[in-house]
C-alpha cells in the first residue's frame, strides 16, 4: 500500500489540491482507508521538503519511501526525508525505536 501512495503522491507533487481525488483511487485499488491515504500522500510532500511528519507511518512504510526518494531524487531530497522523520521524532512525545534505528542507519551511510 505504501507503494501505491508513493507512486501516486510522486505523480502529482507539488499539486496539493488532487489529494482527495487521488487518495480515493489509492483506496479503490488496496485495502488503505482514504483518509489513511491522503497521510501517507502528505507524508510523501513533508519528506520532500523536509518538514515535519504530521501522521504516522510504520518503520517499514518510511524505508519504502526512503528507498524511493533515494532512487528518485538522490541525495539531497533523501536529506530532507531524513530531516523530516527526525523532526517528527524530535517534536513526538512517544519513545520510536525502530523509527530512530532507521534514522541512524541512513545518517550513519551519509556519515554526518
Amino acid at each position: 500500500m505504501a507503494e501505491a501512495c508513493y507512486k501516486y503522491a510522486k505523480d502529482i507533487y507539488p499539486h496539493k489540491e488532487k489529494i482527495n481525488e487521488l487518495a480515493k483511487r489509492i483506496s479503490e485499488e488496496t485495502e488503505m482507508k482514504k483518509g489513511s491515504a491522503i497521510d501517507y500522500i502528505n507524508c510523501f510532500f513533508n519528506m520532500i521538503v523536509g518538514t515535519p511528519l504530521v501522521h504516522d507511518m510504520s518503520e517499514r512504510d518510511i524505508r519504502c519511501y526512503f528507498k524511493n526518494i533515494e532512487n528518485d531524487y538522490g541525495d539531497e531530497i533523501l536529506r530532507k526525508a531524513l530531516k523530516s522523520l527526525q523532526l517528527y521524532l524530535i517534536n513526538e512525545k512517544q519513545n520510536h525505536p525502530g523509527l530512530q534505528k532507521l534514522l541512524n542507519e541512513y545518517y550513519q551511510d551519509f556519515e554526518i
